[in-house]
């Protein structure tokens, strides 16, 4: 089967051979190569993947690990400038080279799903967000600034996507309930992203004694950053050595989130340690004693899954895709969104019982095994794959 991934996939690790200086190179989309390495490494799957940018010098196309990587120069803004259509026939005119028996796109605010639709090649979709929902929970589109046209661009691109896609992937039930009023499309529900092997070949390095607390994610305001801030004012009355590190890049909230913990006198318990890649971010799993996920919107939560691979404990929030990685009492705790007294109280309980936290590590250690390995995942989704082929219509089929 030959298979046509479309997807923002990882310039840095081939910024030499595409000519890209590093500050260009983009440190993104990591879990896309684990599942890409998962994909390739089935026998009967023959695997391309296409992504565009305007930091991409030129077209360059690169053999690596059983699979060929198809980099297209895009000039900046010209999607915006063109709908995304010109990035769209840039991507057609490979796929014409390439022939693939089913083309994959991934998100729904890029060129990808679109491409991937209009291909004329049996085609899915991934749903990595729902934007619909963000707009409507956080009601971005008030007022008029740069940001309101950015996320009506993205809210119009979304709905134009899911309206004409025939077949869609999503994360998890929660995703497939909003998605029903939004699509006619056939949904399939499964973990759209898998882990690397170095997550479940980590080790715990937590020292006795200390209470490292942790958050991996962007600094937006959807993540309840300010709720686990609260929370570890609670905390710090009892455990005044806990240290709270928040490792991601600094976002939209971030000058908000200095602020309060200057004003709470924060400053010796929450550390803002910046972008780390994932060789890094294991580490600072490794040596933490739980994961924290606070977020007020949440389709699925990877870094969950990658917490858990490495044996720790997770207390997240009660929304979204989350309630089906974390199992309340077994892997971890969950709270309501913005409740920083029961964010706290867990925490803490985390915190006084180091057996406790063992065995829900090890329990969620298993858990990720079975939802989150890279040939389970890449399994699933050549599942999905057959099926469509199996159904799709005989004169689309012949277009080939």
């Amino acid at each position: 089967m030959r298979v046509a991934v479309l997807t923002s996939f990882p310039i840095y690790p081939f910024r030499e051979e595409l000519g890209v200086p590093d500050f260009e190179a983009r440190l993104e989309a990591w879990f896309q190569v684990t599942l890409a390495k998962g994909l390739a490494g089935l026998k009967d799957i023959h695997l391309h993947i296409i992504t565009t940018g305007p930091s991409i010098p030129r077209d360059k196309s690169i053999e690596y690990e059983n699979m060929k990587l198809h980099y297209l120069h895009i000039p900046r803004y010209s999607g915006i400038l063109t709908f995304q259509q010109l990035p769209k026939v840039k991507i057609h005119r490979k796929l014409a080279k390439i022939r693939p028996d089913i083309v994959h796109g991934h998100y729904t605010t890029s060129p990808y799903p679109d491409a991937a639709i209009s291909s004329g090649y049996p085609n899915v979709i991934t749903c990595h967000n729902l934007v619909f929902k963000l707009v409507q929970e956080n009601n971005f589109l008030r007022g008029f600034s740069r940001d309101v046209v950015r996320w009506c661009l993205r809210y119009l691109q979304e709905k134009y996507t899911l309206r004409k896609a025939k077949h869609i992937i999503v994360a998890s039930p929660f995703m497939k309930e909003a998605l029903v009023p939004y699509t006619s499309a056939q949904i399939y529900v499964m973990t759209i992203s898998s882990i690397t092997d170095q997550f479940f070949n980590a080790r715990s390095k937590e020292k006795e004694g200390e209470n490292i607390l942790l958050y991996i994610g962007l600094m937006r305001t959807e993540k309840g950053l300010l709720t686990l801030l609260k929370a570890m004012s609670i905390i710090i009355d009892s455990h005044k050595n806990a240290v709270l590190r928040i490792v991601g890049p600094k976002s939209d909230c971030y000058p908000q989130l200095v602020e309060h913990v200057k004003e709470n006198r924060l400053s010796n318990n929450v550390i803002f340690v910046g972008y780390k890649n994932p060789n890094e971010v294991i580490q600072e799993l490794s040596s933490a004693s739980m994961l924290i996920l606070p977020s007020t919107h949440e389709p699925l939560g990877l870094v969950l899954g990658e917490a858990m691979a490495v044996g720790k404990p997770v207390v997240a929030t009660r929304v979204g895709g989350i309630p089906h990685i974390v199992k309340d009492g077994e892997t971890g705790f969950l709270v309501e969104p913005r409740d920083a007294k029961a964010l706290a109280d867990k925490m803490m309980m985390l915190l006084d019982d180091r057996e406790l936290r063992m065995k829900m590590g090890k329990r969620g250690r298993e858990e990720a095994m079975r939802c989150f390995h890279p040939q389970i995942v890449a399994k699933k989704t050549r599942d999905i794959y057959e099926q469509i082929l199996s159904e799709w219509h005989p004169t689309l089929q012949a277009k080939k």
